[in-house]
């Protein structure tokens, strides 16, 4: 079974189930204790905290992928670890499920209930946005890190390439 189908089975269940309710605290926490222990404090050099993050980087991507990369190679196991992997890395009914009431309050002219709405998927104060805008860039910036790279990623390199975009990509947010 090619990796187009693993997609599709990933997407469908990404679009019933949604995202788990506990997605990234684990790799958070252990990308911030990675950061604190290897990396230094301001007293480190640049260039030494530059290298150190390097190794931090290595050592938070290479176990998880190295592992999924094994475990792909599992017959039936592989289709079950591929398939799941991506559905992790998933968030199109996440993004949906944040999108479309702010679409529902602007249909029904309700600004205030729309920037209460967009200040819970952008980073930033919506009292000073444009709720139209700041809601198209977020859910194309967040559509391509969740869905599109992810699904990228996936049909070039499978499994082991959608944990380390995923991993990277958390990495990168913090």
């Amino acid at each position: 079974m090619g990796r187009v189908p693993h997609a599709a089975t990933a997407l469908l269940l990404d679009w019933l189930l949604g995202e788990p309710k506990r997605r990234h605290p684990w790799s958070g926490r252990l990308a911030l204790c990675c950061e604190r222990r290897l990396c230094g404090g301001a007293g480190v050099a640049q260039g030494a905290r530059r290298a150190r993050g390097v190794c931090a980087t290595l050592l938070l991507l290479a176990p998880f992928t190295a592992a999924t990369a094994t475990l792909t190679e599992v017959p039936y196991l592989g289709t079950v670890v591929g398939v799941a992997m991506l559905y992790l890395a998933l968030g199109h009914r996440s993004l949906h499920d944040h999108a479309r009431p702010v679409a529902a309050a602007l249909s029904a002219r309700d600004e205030a209930e729309a920037r209460r709405l967009v200040g819970l998927i952008v980073s930033r104060d919506p009292a000073s946005l444009d709720i139209t805008h700041a809601a198209t860039e977020s859910v194309l910036e967040n559509g391509n890190d969740a869905v599109f790279g992810a699904l990228f990623w996936f049909v070039v390199a499978g499994a082991p390439g959608v944990v380390v975009y995923r991993l990277a990509n958390t990495l990168d947010a913090m």
